[in-house]
């Protein structure tokens, strides 16, 4: 096959058991955020949260942005509910979980192309660039392979995606330097799966005070940075000792 196919699970039912059957299952057959409350009875448990979240296994790692937020929402409903897991949630709490949800029936059954790898060992050289952000809630890393057809032309396939929700106790570009650190971890494990095809990484980060930690060896950094510095340091510096980590824009990261 050419593509790729995402497959969401059907995670919105209800009804109940009839005589004789096992289960008697209700399929949300909305479209809209309203429809789906409306279907849920404006209530939802943590318990119910759980179940339907987890409902989703996204290996690849493509729907990540819509599963971060859905991962926000199981923080912000845990701090609600304290520990029991049958109280009703906030509005606010289901409105925000009908919303993504919403979101995440949009890309049903959505394609996208394989990476095509030619049949000569020579042509089968690829480039892993990686592209790391945080905000508030979430932080972010995606990762593409790019393998050259001519000098000025090249190719560029999707390769991994991570994403992790901040750690509330750490500034921003702590944050920043933490998802870089991942990234690069993921990175490792792409280029062990790949070698001995790869022929280089590089790494962009919008985060000007996380580069600064990287570049400057001379700064007296506390173990949480030190520890990440040396990772992100080895990942990314080449056989000629060039390390290929550089700053983008904000807009367009």
């Amino acid at each position: 096959k050419d593509y790729f196919m995402i497959n969401l699970p059907t995670i919105f039912r209800g009804g109940k058991k009839k005589k004789g059957q096992t289960e008697h299952l209700e399929y949300f057959s909305g479209t809209t955020c309203e429809e789906l409350e409306e279907f849920l009875g404006n209530q939802m448990t943590m318990r119910d949260l759980l179940a339907r979240v987890m409902a989703f296994f996204d290996s690849t790692g493509i729907l990540s942005p819509l599963l971060g937020g859905l991962r926000h929402l199981i923080r912000l409903g845990s701090k609600h509910c304290a520990g029991n897991y049958d109280i009703i949630l906030p509005q606010e709490i289901i409105s925000l979980f009908c919303k993504h949800a919403i979101a995440l029936d949009k890309v049903k059954d959505f394609q996208y192309p394989r990476t095509n790898h030619p049949e000569s060992d020579t042509d089968q050289q690829y480039q892993i660039i990686l592209f790391t952000d945080a905000g508030e809630v979430a932080k972010q890393a995606i990762a593409y392979s790019r393998r050259f057809i001519t000098k000025d032309i090249f190719s560029v396939s999707f390769l991994l995606a991570r994403n992790f929700l901040v750690k509330e106790h750490m500034s921003t570009p702590k944050n920043e330097l933490d998802i870089l650190y991942q990234g690069a971890e993921a990175i490792e494990a792409s280029e062990r799966n790949l070698h001995p095809w790869t022929k280089g990484k590089m790494a962009f980060t919008d985060s000007r005070v996380a580069l600064y930690w990287v570049l400057n060896q001379t700064s007296a950094l506390q173990i949480f940075q030190r520890s990440r510095v040396s990772r992100i340091r080895n990942t990314f510096t080449d056989e000629g000792g060039k390390l290929n980590l550089f700053w983008i824009k904000g807009q367009r990261n």
